[in-house]
């Protein structure tokens, strides 16, 4: 997988000895994207981290996205856009969103359709910003910031869990949804949870629990079994996790606590799968166990960080839970019932159905807060 990123990019170059020069941003993509289908379209996944190297404030403007070689604008965003992709590292409260400080940084995240290309092929970023000098402001385009996207697409998986209706929920604009948490580690910042998704069970009128929501067990997803998604070995297991009976009971956990009862299995060189939240006696593997497809490996639970009992899935690259970066999958095959518009109506009212009279998708990647019955 080849990276053409991470470069300064200067204003104005050095032609002689000299002459000057203004420096303006360095932009790196950490971690190349594979492809993934969802909706029955293509999309990439990665982030842009931004810093701005030059003595004057700088704002971004616009960002435009093509393939190298056509002459088709795959993904443009303009300033509405970037601010809502866009977050600082750390906090800058007096400036908008889009105007760095000398020395600040942030990451731009980028989710983008992209045509369905069957060999690799390379992205090309132009970035257009303004430069807040003494004679007023500068404009400036950033061409040359390259991407190549690789010819193998993200890896094909079966259901984590077994029989039923489960809410997908996962959404790229979440400021604090798993897609945009980072955590450095090792000093290293990545983003584990890039692709992950919380399960959540419903009934056919949309509601998670068949009594008192403040009960663990009232949760119909409470007890699912879930199931490995792939022939592999049982890499780590974490057993360690006490559970409440209520909900209103239940520790504030952090970051290093988060995963509560986990099992993680390696299905491929650098590819693993995360169960978190796990019930407390309910692991029936060890590390080092192989197991198959469709074995049960424990049930769903309700421990570590989290507000209910669901199950959190994503694939990473190391078996590390905060230390290693988020990999696209897709389900075998799944049934899209609907999808909820507003999440807020979960365990209130019924999702929007799905019109479409074909509701089964075969490797994809369910869409932001749809329902799916696995197949």
């Amino acid at each position: 997988m080849k990276l053409i990123a991470s470069l300064m990019i200067l204003v104005s170059s050095t032609v002689s000895y000299c002459q000057t020069y203004k420096q303006s941003l360095s932009i790196h993509i950490p971690f190349a994207p594979q492809r993934f289908k969802m909706d029955n379209k293509h999309y990439v996944c990665y982030e842009l981290h931004i810093t701005n190297f030059s003595l004057q404030k700088v704002k971004l403007q616009e960002i435009v996205v093509s393939v190298r070689d056509s002459k088709t604008t795959f993904f443009k965003g303009d300033a509405d856009e970037l601010s809502k992709r866009f977050q600082k590292v750390g906090t800058h409260v007096k400036d908008s969103v889009l105007v760095m400080k000398p020395g600040g940084s942030g990451v731009l995240y980028l989710e983008i359709e992209v045509p369905e290309i069957k060999d690799a092929f390379v992205l090309q970023h132009q970035i257009s910003l303004s430069l807040y000098a003494e004679s007023g402001d500068e404009k400036e385009v950033i061409n040359g910031i390259e991407l190549e996207v690789p010819k193998e697409k993200a890896i094909s998986i079966g259901p984590p869990l077994k029989g039923g209706l489960w809410t997908a929920i996962h959404h790229p604009s979440w400021e604090r949804g798993h897609r945009r948490v980072i955590y450095t580690l090792g000093g290293k910042a990545r983003i584990p949870g890039r692709y992950a998704i919380d399960f959540v069970k419903v009934n056919d009128e949309g509601l998670t629990t068949s009594g008192e929501a403040d009960h663990v067990d009232s949760w119909l997803g409470y007890g699912a079994e879930v199931l490995a998604v792939a022939d592999g070995v049982v890499s780590s297991v974490n057993k360690s996790f006490p559970e409440v009976d209520k909900l209103s009971e239940h520790p504030a956990y952090g970051a290093t606590k988060a995963t509560g009862n986990y099992v993680s299995i390696k299905i491929g060189k650098g590819v693993y799968a995360f169960y978190e939240h796990l019930k407390p006696n309910s692991i029936s593997v060890k590390a080092g166990q192989k197991v198959k497809k469709g074995d049960m490996i424990a049930l769903l639970g309700f421990t570590g960080q989290t507000t209910n009992p669901h199950l959190h899935f994503h694939m990473a690259s190391n078996d590390s839970p905060l230390g290693a970066e988020g990999i696209p999958y897709v389900f075998d095959s799944f049934n899209h019932v609907g999808v909820y518009d507003e999440l807020d109506n979960l365990g209130k009212k019924k999702w929007i159905s799905n019109s479409n009279s074909n509701s089964l998708r075969r490797e994809e990647r369910p869409v932001p807060n749809s329902v799916v019955e696995f197949k």
